[in-house]
């Protein structure tokens, strides 16, 4: 056996630690995507204009104050589809 086929402690936790953190990237953008598919999902069921309007001021609204308790990931899976939300509606 060559020693550069044995695998070492420090190699082994180097690779739990990579998927560690790929674990918690992936659940990251999972719970943006389902945040931002939420949001979009219910301002655009609602066909009166006027309950459009008050969802989006809900989730603006919610939007502001993960903004101000620092929770930067939530706000921006709220205003993330926005845009999308505005191009699905003229339709």
């Amino acid at each position: 056996m060559r020693s550069s086929d044995s695998v070492s402690a420090s190699d082994i936790d180097s690779t739990k630690s990579l998927h560690s953190w790929t674990y918690c990237l992936e659940s990251y953008i999972s719970w943006s995507n389902r945040l931002s598919s939420f949001v979009t999902t219910e301002i655009i069921k609602h066909l009166k204009r006027h309950i459009r309007v008050k969802l989006l001021n809900y989730f603006i609204d919610a939007a502001l104050e993960c903004f101000n308790t620092g929770n930067f990931n939530s706000m921006m899976g709220i205003l993330g589809n926005e845009k999308k939300v505005f191009f699905l509606q003229d339709k």
